[in-house]
Protein backbone atom coordinates (compact mmCIF):
# COMPACT_ATOMS: atom_id res chain seq x y z
CA UNK A 1 0.00 0.00 0.00
CA UNK A 2 1.31 3.19 -1.38
CA UNK A 3 1.58 5.86 2.04
CA UNK A 4 -0.77 7.88 0.11
CA UNK A 5 -3.53 5.42 0.04
CA UNK A 6 -5.64 3.58 2.60
CA UNK A 7 -6.76 -0.23 2.37
CA UNK A 8 -10.51 -0.95 2.19
CA UNK A 9 -11.58 -4.61 2.41
CA UNK A 10 -8.37 -5.43 -0.20
CA UNK A 11 -8.90 -2.08 -2.51
CA UNK A 12 -7.20 0.95 -2.38
CA UNK A 13 -8.29 4.18 -2.37
CA UNK A 14 -6.26 7.49 -3.11
CA UNK A 15 -6.15 10.71 -1.07
CA UNK A 16 -6.29 13.91 -3.13
CA UNK A 17 -5.91 17.10 -1.65
CA UNK A 18 -8.92 19.71 -2.23
CA UNK A 19 -8.33 23.19 -2.69
CA UNK A 20 -11.08 25.44 -1.40
CA UNK A 21 -10.93 29.49 -2.40
CA UNK A 22 -7.35 29.91 -2.36
CA UNK A 23 -6.82 33.30 0.34
CA UNK A 24 -3.58 35.78 -0.24
CA UNK A 25 -2.80 36.09 3.47
CA UNK A 26 -0.74 39.02 4.34
CA UNK A 27 2.14 37.25 4.79
CA UNK A 28 5.98 37.92 5.01
CA UNK A 29 8.99 37.79 2.95
CA UNK A 30 8.13 34.11 2.15
CA UNK A 31 4.83 33.87 1.49
CA UNK A 32 1.47 35.78 1.39
CA UNK A 33 1.18 39.05 -0.75
CA UNK A 34 4.07 40.58 1.34
CA UNK A 35 6.19 38.34 -1.13
CA UNK A 36 4.07 38.24 -4.16
CA UNK A 37 4.53 41.97 -3.71
CA UNK A 38 8.17 42.70 -3.39
CA UNK A 39 9.14 39.51 -5.07
CA UNK A 40 7.03 39.30 -8.58
CA UNK A 41 5.36 42.85 -8.45
CA UNK A 42 7.28 45.38 -7.35
CA UNK A 43 10.64 44.23 -7.34
CA UNK A 44 11.77 46.20 -4.40
CA UNK A 45 13.50 43.07 -2.71
CA UNK A 46 16.91 43.46 -3.55
CA UNK A 47 17.07 39.30 -3.70
CA UNK A 48 14.14 39.73 -6.08
CA UNK A 49 12.44 38.79 -9.36
CA UNK A 50 10.33 42.12 -9.06
CA UNK A 51 8.77 43.32 -11.94
CA UNK A 52 7.20 40.06 -13.43
CA UNK A 53 3.60 41.22 -13.64
CA UNK A 54 2.19 43.60 -15.83
CA UNK A 55 2.92 47.21 -13.93
CA UNK A 56 -0.02 48.40 -11.76
CA UNK A 57 -1.63 45.07 -10.93
CA UNK A 58 -2.81 45.04 -7.79
CA UNK A 59 -3.56 43.04 -4.62
CA UNK A 60 -7.20 42.22 -6.05
CA UNK A 61 -6.24 41.45 -9.76
CA UNK A 62 -3.78 38.58 -8.13
CA UNK A 63 -6.49 37.25 -6.11
CA UNK A 64 -9.11 36.76 -9.00
CA UNK A 65 -6.29 35.65 -11.12
CA UNK A 66 -5.34 32.89 -7.96
CA UNK A 67 -8.64 31.82 -8.26
CA UNK A 68 -8.87 31.19 -11.86
CA UNK A 69 -5.94 29.53 -11.82
CA UNK A 70 -6.63 26.45 -9.24
CA UNK A 71 -10.57 26.76 -10.49
CA UNK A 72 -9.27 26.23 -14.23
CA UNK A 73 -6.43 25.35 -14.63
CA UNK A 74 -3.86 22.46 -14.59
CA UNK A 75 -2.42 20.58 -11.12
CA UNK A 76 1.10 20.36 -11.85
CA UNK A 77 2.06 18.81 -8.18
CA UNK A 78 1.09 15.47 -6.83
CA UNK A 79 -2.57 15.33 -5.68
CA UNK A 80 -1.52 14.02 -2.15
CA UNK A 81 1.43 16.57 -1.20
CA UNK A 82 0.46 19.59 0.90
CA UNK A 83 1.81 22.31 -1.45
CA UNK A 84 -0.46 22.19 -4.51
CA UNK A 85 0.68 23.57 -7.94
CA UNK A 86 -1.13 25.02 -10.47
CA UNK A 87 -0.54 26.59 -13.94
CA UNK A 88 -2.90 28.43 -16.19
CA UNK A 89 -2.29 30.70 -19.36
CA UNK A 90 -4.52 33.63 -19.07
CA UNK A 91 -4.52 37.50 -18.81
CA UNK A 92 -3.84 39.56 -16.05
CA UNK A 93 -3.75 43.29 -15.74
CA UNK A 94 -2.93 43.45 -19.92
CA UNK A 95 -0.68 40.34 -19.61
CA UNK A 96 -1.06 37.40 -21.28
CA UNK A 97 1.13 34.73 -20.23
CA UNK A 98 1.22 31.02 -18.38
CA UNK A 99 1.02 32.04 -14.62
CA UNK A 100 1.91 29.16 -11.46
CA UNK A 101 0.61 29.52 -8.14
CA UNK A 102 1.44 27.69 -5.61
CA UNK A 103 -0.99 26.95 -2.55
CA UNK A 104 -0.62 25.20 0.62
CA UNK A 105 -3.45 22.89 1.15
CA UNK A 106 -3.91 23.00 4.75
CA UNK A 107 -5.68 26.09 5.16
CA UNK A 108 -5.97 27.24 1.26
CA UNK A 109 -3.14 29.90 1.54
CA UNK A 110 -1.78 30.98 -1.18
CA UNK A 111 2.30 30.61 -0.91
CA UNK A 112 2.99 33.10 -4.10
CA UNK A 113 1.91 33.34 -7.62
CA UNK A 114 3.85 34.58 -10.67
CA UNK A 115 4.22 34.39 -14.81
CA UNK A 116 6.33 31.71 -15.78
CA UNK A 117 8.29 33.76 -17.90
CA UNK A 118 12.02 33.52 -20.31
CA UNK A 119 11.91 29.57 -20.16
CA UNK A 120 11.64 29.04 -16.98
Amino acid sequence: VEPATLGMNGANIRIVRKIGKPRILDGDNRKGWTHIRRRHIDGDDAAGDGDLFAPGTRREDVQKAVEEIVGSGTRQSDPVRRIQIFDKRMTVNGMRANYRAVVDSADDSVVTVFPILGGR
